[in-house]
C-alpha cells in the first residue's frame, strides 16, 4: 500500500512542468504563423507596387530622368490619351491602355493612375489624366502619391493598387 507522503512528484514539480509545457505551446503557436508570412500576398506587397509605380511614372516614364517629378506635357498627354500614337522621345513603351505592361506589374493586381488638382482629375489639352478602373467599395486600396510639376503648376500623381 502506497502512502501519500512518499509521492514522486511534488506540487512545485507539477507547476514547473506545466509552465514549461505551456510556454513551449505558446511559442509554437506564435512562431508557426510567422513562417508563412513571406508567402502571403497581402497589402504589404501592394504598398511596394504602388510606391514603385508612382516613382517610375514621376521620375522616368512621364518626364526626363534627369529632372525627377517634372513631367513632360506632351508625353504625359500621350500616356493618358490612348487613341493617339506615342510621340518620339517619351520614356515609356506602353501607354495607359495597358497599365500592367506600362508599370510592369502582375495582371492579377488592379491599378488606377490619376493626376489631380485640388481633388479633381486634371485635364490637359482636352485629355483627362486618369487611367484604370475604379476600385470596388470593399477593396483594400493602397495609394502612393507624388507631387509633380506639369505645365508650370504642381499636381498630385496618385497610384492606387488593390
Amino acid at each position: 500500500m502506497l502512502h501519500t507522503s512518499h509521492r514522486g512528484q511534488t506540487t512545485i514539480d507539477f507547476i514547473v512542468g506545466m509552465s514549461v509545457f505551456l510556454l513551449t505551446i505558446g511559442y509554437v503557436f506564435s512562431f508557426i504563423p510567422g513562417m508563412f508570412v513571406p508567402f502571403d500576398s497581402g497589402s504589404g506587397t501592394n504598398v511596394v507596387v504602388a510606391d514603385r509605380s508612382a516613382a517610375h511614372l514621376a521620375e522616368h516614364a512621364l518626364g526626363d530622368p534627369g529632372s525627377p517629378a517634372v513631367l513632360n506635357d506632351t508625353c504625359t498627354e500621350a500616356f493618358f490619351d490612348t487613341t493617339t500614337p506615342d510621340p518620339p522621345g517619351c520614356q515609356f513603351d506602353e501607354d495607359a491602355s495597358n497599365l500592367d505592361e506600362a508599370l510592369g506589374i502582375d495582371p492579377r493586381r488592379s491599378v488606377n493612375v490619376t493626376i489631380r488638382d485640388d481633388g479633381s482629375i486634371h485635364v490637359l489639352d482636352g485629355t483627362r489624366l486618369a487611367a484604370g478602373s475604379s476600385p470596388p467599395p470593399d477593396a483594400e486600396v493602397v495609394v502612393a502619391r507624388r507631387v509633380v510639376l506639369l505645365d508650370g503648376d504642381y499636381y498630385l500623381l496618385h497610384v492606387r493598387v488593390w
